[in-house]
């Protein structure tokens, strides 16, 4: 089990110069919010060269935004892995 987590921003922390990260555009009128998702994420090895990886990410399903950035993060997903050392 993991937790991802970024804290709240308040728009008069934000850098206003050109060319700064901060993208006041994405952010609501107090600023950008704090968020978190909870992971998890496990391993099977069949074999010492055979392993199988299987990961739950954002399992509440938590809208988020990653700062500076107008793109939402992934919702709730899962992931597979084989993994295999010749």
């Amino acid at each position: 089990m993991y937790v991802v987590y970024n804290g709240w921003k308040r728009v008069s922390q934000y850098n206003t110069a050109p060319g700064s990260e901060d993208n006041l555009l994405y952010a609501t009128a107090e600023g950008t919010p704090a968020w978190y998702t909870l992971n998890a994420r496990m391993s099977c090895a069949f074999t010492r060269n055979v392993s199988l990886q299987l990961g739950l990410e954002n399992i509440i399903d938590q809208h988020y935004r990653a700062f500076a950035s107008g793109i939402s993060g992934a919702g709730r997903n899962f992931t597979i892995s084989l993994r295999a050392n010749f």
